[in-house]
């Protein structure tokens, strides 16, 4: 059952300088065990440059959050670049997370549901573990909003490092100007994948220690409440937009406004709250297909824990009340 609701709103062998080490802490703590860290703290406390070189040794989280990220995408090109630029119109320093999934390469899907990556849901019923990226894989690249809501599109390519984080805007680049060497482009879920070539790849900076918090889980972990109609959404938008020009101040759209319930659904025992910054988050990263269009008219609602995922034609959206730096 759906209910709307819409109201007024350093090199290896050398011992690293003490704020080096305690730049390692901020760099690593999401990447590291409990008891490593607790070992690199206590290191770092008594300035022992040693102790610290043993915990972090060669080939370490540290290295690993640090060292460049190469990519080729070779698959769903056309779609994750749309995202990407939407994504950096709306900030220019959006950050982009690959999300590596040892989705089959192998299995076709109807065109339709293949070019969408809105069919998350769907397509990883029986999503694994993170998959070995060595080889084509399926990827959910997520990205970041001002509205403090993840943003995702589905592509298959190759990554060196599943969670490695990029710029969004340099990743755009690379998926817009850089060819496939006259292959073309390809749908996500073709039955004869384009295999990567060392031409095609590009390595990126890595910007790990930027993200902020926690990556939602995996799309097979939801749980489907109930769907709702797009022209719902696309309305709310509307709506939506019209209070924020009304009682926006210098620094956006209020809190009260983007945290506004508009959206209830229930279904037995769950019950999902969608609050404005979502809905905005779909229309803006151009989720939600057009009217007169042949794409789904429906956004599906599911949800694990705390978060909230909403799946549309061409993309998802998933956010968690109070998960840390999501929040303005």
């Amino acid at each position: 059952m759906v209910v709307l609701r819409l109201d007024a709103p350093a090199a290896a062998n050398e011992q690293p300088t003490l704020s080096r080490r305690w730049q390692l802490v901020t760099r690593c703590w999401l990447n590291l065990e409990p008891v490593v860290l607790v070992a690199l703290v206590a290191a770092l406390l008594m300035d022992d440059g040693a102790a610290v070189a043993g915990v972090l040794p060669q080939g370490s989280a540290e290295e690993k959050v640090m060292r460049d990220v190469e990519v080729s995408i070779t698959a769903g090109r056309r779609g994750l670049g749309s995202l990407l630029t939407r994504a950096c119109h709306l900030d220019s320093q959006t950050l982009a997370r690959f999300n590596v999934l040892d989705a089959p390469m192998a299995q076709p899907r109807s065109a339709r549901n293949a070019a969408t990556a809105g069919d998350n849901l769907a397509s990883a019923a029986a999503e694994p573990a993170p998959a070995d990226t060595r080889g084509v894989s399926a990827i959910d690249v997520y990205v970041t909003t001002p509205f403090s809501v993840f943003g995702s599109r589905r592509c298959a390519g190759v990554v060196d490092r599943h969670g490695a984080v990029v710029s969004a805007a340099r990743l755009a680049e690379y998926v817009q100007q850089h060819p496939l060497q006259g292959r073309g482009d390809q749908p996500v879920g073709a039955a004869k994948p384009v295999a990567p070539a060392v031409e095609d790849s590009i390595v990126l900076p890595a910007l790990d220690a930027s993200w902020p918090g926690m990556m939602p889980p995996q799309a097979s972990r939801f749980v489907h409440v109930d769907r709702i109609p797009a022209h719902v959404v696309r309305d709310l938008v509307g709506e939506g937009k019209r209070l924020a020009r009304q009682f926006s101040g210098p620094l956006g759209p209020p809190a009260s406004l983007l945290d506004g319930i508009v959206v209830e659904a229930t279904r037995d025992e769950y019950a999902v709250a969608i609050p404005m910054r979502m809905v905005l988050a779909l229309t803006s990263l151009g989720f939600v297909a057009p009217a007169d269009s042949s794409f789904p008219q429906e956004i599906r609602v599911a949800t694990h824990g705390s978060w909230v995922r909403l799946d549309a034609a061409f993309g998802s959206v998933v956010w968690a009340a109070g998960v840390l730096g999501l929040q303005r």
